[in-house]
């Protein structure tokens, strides 16, 4: 029953009516508050502030009194002035996303940029092409930059119960764009957070023309606003080979009216309705595949006995090039002409130094 409002230099907390029931400060150094999330589930609730200076901060809200969940506002990029655009917080308080504006000159790294340089004009702010997080037990600071791909991050969600799990929506550079380079307009990737291994990325793939942005994400699916021309949850829906949401005819009334549709992840084509303990597991394969760890992968899924999991998981390793996972899998599907066909192909392409790529890959 309470309202969270940036006020100067402090959240205020109000009840509906507008009254003021306590503060939550922030430093001189630490700046004025520019963004705020809230997230919590039955164990507790977490607020995050980003601030015009390029710090977060966080706060335990469970309980009457407001406590610090971070020991200080941690600076997110020291190199020159930032601040931050959004922030988002894990429900569990464990995890804390950031995207960030920064300031410097036009044409100079920012390690020389003047911003006290009374005649000189006002330096540009630009958005940052990392995406930053903060891990809150460990005290440490996980980075993973776009440049390379030639995007910016914009919107980032964590998934509500799975922690380690965050999509991202992704935009194409205007430098990028301007040259011609191809790229959709909105990308959506996915990426795990972990202190054993850092951020590692998980999937990507390109947003229906339709999508104006991602709004969520929650296994096993992603949410998004669109344009009005997107799926109805409600009509026959039609999955491809890329686990692409798509639907079958509708009236015209019904795409005008459009404004939230949805897109099941990869890993849960033509089956995303499914026990918590299923989905769980199937989260965990999908992590342990990324980082290249089999013998976890196989002990995450080892107890499901549905085949269309397996067969979901058997894709997977497919796209992924995992063939000898691939093996197990189609073996738990009693598949055993298409066990034998793998463990042949593996057979045949290890080397002493592993399993080569074959030219062709079923």
């Amino acid at each position: 029953d309470n309202l969270y409002l940036c006020v100067a230099d402090r959240i205020e907390v109000t009840n509906f009516h507008g009254a003021v029931k306590s503060t939550m400060g922030l430093t001189d150094a630490e700046g004025d508050p520019t963004t705020v999330h809230v997230a919590g589930n039955s164990k507790g609730a977490y607020l995050a502030v980003g601030t015009d200076r390029g710090f977060i901060k966080a706060w335990d809200i469970s309980r009457r009194e407001a406590k610090q969940h971070t020991l200080v506002g941690k600076k997110l990029y020291a190199a020159s002035p930032s601040r931050a655009t959004s922030v988002q917080i894990t429900c569990d308080g464990s995890r804390i996303s950031a995207t960030l504006e920064i300031q410097q000159a036009a044409g100079q790294p920012a390690s020389t940029t003047r911003i006290g340089n009374k005649n000189a004009p006002p330096a540009p702010w630009s958005r940052s092409t990392s995406l930053y997080v903060f891990l809150v037990n460990e005290d440490a600071m996980q980075e993973h930059d776009f440049s390379p791909a030639g995007r910016i991050p914009c919107g980032h969600f964590w998934d509500p119960v799975e922690c380690k799990l965050l999509a991202v929506e992704t935009r194409q550079l205007v430098s990028h764009a301007a040259q011609g380079r191809g790229g959709a307009q909105v990308e959506i990737t996915t990426i795990f957070s972990t202190p054993e291994v850092g951020l590692k990325v998980r999937d990507s793939f390109s947003a229906d023309d339709e999508i104006e942005s991602l709004i969520a994400l929650q296994v096993p699916r992603f949410y998004f606003a669109s344009s009005g021309e997107a799926s109805n949850e409600k009509e026959k829906e039609q999955a491809d080979e890329d686990g692409r949401t798509r639907t079958g005819e509708r009236t015209e009334s019904a795409n005008r009216a459009s404004r939230l549709c949805s897109r099941v992840m990869r890993e849960f084509v033509g089956m995303d309705k499914m026990d918590e303990t299923t989905q769980h597991a199937l989260v965990d394969f999908s992590y342990y595949l990324t980082i290249g760890n089999m013998d976890e992968a196989h002990k995450a899924v080892k107890l499901i006995k549905n085949t269309s999991v397996w067969e979901n998981m058997a894709k997977m390793c497919v796209k992924t090039k995992r063939l000898d996972v691939a093996e197990i899998c189609l073996g738990h599907m009693g598949h055993a002409r298409g066990a034998r066909a793998v463990r042949e192909v593996v057979a045949q392409y290890t080397t002493p130094t592993g399993v080569s790529e074959p030219d062709v890959c079923a």
